[in-house]
């Protein structure tokens, strides 16, 4: 009987204190390591307050525990991604370079991580417009992503794209093609029947060349992209065009007219070609289109352009939206062009009306204003032309 009261005296209190324990160890699928499901949840259905008070909790929790660890890092780099959906980039950079202090400290062997880390950095950094910073970061990106072993080309075209779009803002053409070189390199290895990446990738370096004034260089860069146009993937013949619509507005400015037209005619063959739902991509493929043709003097061409893409964003975005607005303001721009003057004042009047009622930028409301303005000028409306003209002046 001693013995029974002996052993009821240890082990119900033992496990008495293991209960505890496990009881205290649990944290619901919110807390702790099993947080993301919950936050992830509460992002699908685009509850961002209540993904970003599960995500807060937990950080909270995590920095009383474990206040220098992997987890608290990885909670971090979450919540600046959220505030980054919600373009919140203030918010964002903090949390991001927080996460990174902690990584750099305690996964510092962890290249790819790294690297993530740096570049998640420099997007936050970039949407503020520090671009002196976004630069420094995407550079620690790349040199992070190198010391990898071995290194991720997908991160590493992601890194260097993102640099290249520094240095195309700068203007440091030379820095530019060298990162553009590298992603081109890097897409030559690929091994896909999808070309889609291989072609864009070779226009933008030809791009380059012309900005350059590397004719030469740029042209044979083309011949081979125009070789794989048929190996594109249908969903990505827009992203393609847009690239080859580009260069063909580069060949305007250097007076290659004929270049400009050859380049366009075979942007336009993939537009409409294209069968996927991207229609505000295929309706920005056909107003740069539209313009190339018009700086080039084909005004019935870009006329029959400016057409179909009113009619496709009239059917897939409302006949009162911002798309059809800035097509309209297009169209009017265009017969402006040609001085027929009264049909433009009908385009851009329709256009005013539509944005004085949607949700307009204040550069797209300006845009549309001071051409509005230049019109009245033209039908000798002066008055009304400077107070529209001063409208737009005030909103830059």
């Amino acid at each position: 009987m001693s013995r029974l009261k002996t052993f009821f005296s240890v082990f119900i209190p033992l496990g008495f204190i293991l209960v505890v324990i496990f009881c205290f160890m649990y944290v619901p699928k919110e807390g702790k390591l099993g947080y993301r499901e919950a936050f992830h949840k509460a992002l699908q259905e685009n509850h961002y307050d209540e993904a970003e008070k599960i995500l807060k909790q937990t950080i909270d929790r995590i920095q009383i525990e474990r206040p220098d660890s992997p987890e608290l890092a990885a909670c971090l780099s979450d919540l600046g991604s959220l505030y980054s959906t919600e373009k919140k980039y203030t918010e964002a950079q903090a949390a991001f370079k927080h996460a990174l202090e902690i990584d750099e400290r305690v996964n510092i062997i962890d290249n790819h991580l790294l690297a993530k880390r740096n570049n998640d950095l420099g997007n936050a950094h970039f949407n503020q417009g520090n671009i002196s910073e976004a630069e420094s970061c995407y550079r620690k990106a790349i040199e992070r992503e190198d010391e990898a072993d071995p290194p991720d080309d997908e991160r590493i075209i992601t890194y260097c794209g993102n640099l290249a779009t520094i240095y195309d803002s700068q203007h440091k053409l030379v820095a530019e093609e060298k990162l553009l070189n590298r992603i081109l390199a890097i897409k030559e290895k690929e091994d896909s029947e999808d070309a889609s990446g291989l072609v864009e990738s070779l226009y933008k370096v030809a791009t380059i060349y012309v900005r350059q004034g590397q004719n030469s260089k740029a042209e044979s860069l083309l011949k081979r992209a125009v070789s794989l146009v048929d190996k594109v993937s249908a969903e990505k013949k827009p992203v393609v065009a847009l690239n080859m619509i580009e260069l063909a507005m580069l060949s305007v400015k250097f007076s290659e007219n004929a270049e400009a037209e050859k380049m366009a005619a075979d942007a336009l063959k993939l537009v409409q070609n294209y069968k996927g739902s991207d229609f505000a991509l295929q309706g920005l493929c056909l107003n740069n289109l539209a313009s190339v043709y018009s700086s080039i003097e084909k005004y019935t061409q870009a006329e029959d352009l400016l057409k179909q893409s009113l009619k496709l964003h009239e059917n897939h975005f409302g006949a009162n939206s911002m798309e059809v607005a800035m097509c309209l303001n297009n169209m009017a721009g265009l017969s402006y062009k040609q001085e027929k003057y009264n049909e433009a004042e009908a385009l851009a009047k329709r256009a005013m009306q539509i944005i004085n009622t949607a949700a307009a930028s204040g550069a797209e409301k300006a845009e549309c204003l001071e051409q509005y303005g230049h019109i009245l000028e033209k039908l000798g409306r002066k008055a009304e032309a400077d107070q529209l003209l001063n409208q737009a002046k005030a909103i830059k």
